[in-house]
């Protein structure tokens, strides 16, 4: 019987759970000319850039304040109150 080598690749490509399904695939290339003992792992993901969300500006303030400064607005809003 002849020596049968296997070799075992563990070798790992870090990605958060949330991230996980974008990774479409991964694989090892052994024998690569790197000067290391591990092996290149190659990852295809798909990328995915984030929506914007325009909310709309509304330019208009909850009490009118500058209607409190008017002579003619203070006198309506005294005889209203009478």
């Amino acid at each position: 019987m002849g020596k049968a080598r296997l070799y075992s690749t563990i070798e790992y490509i870090m990605v958060k759970k949330k991230h996980k399904i974008h990774v479409k695939q991964s694989k090892t290339y052994v024998g690569a000319d790197i000067c290391s003992d591990h092996n290149v792992v190659v990852m295809k993901y798909k990328l995915q850039r984030k929506k914007k969300i325009y909310k709309p500006v509304l330019n208009y303030s909850k009490w009118a304040v500058s209607k409190l400064k008017e002579v003619k607005e203070i006198e309506n809003y005294n005889n209203s109150k009478e």
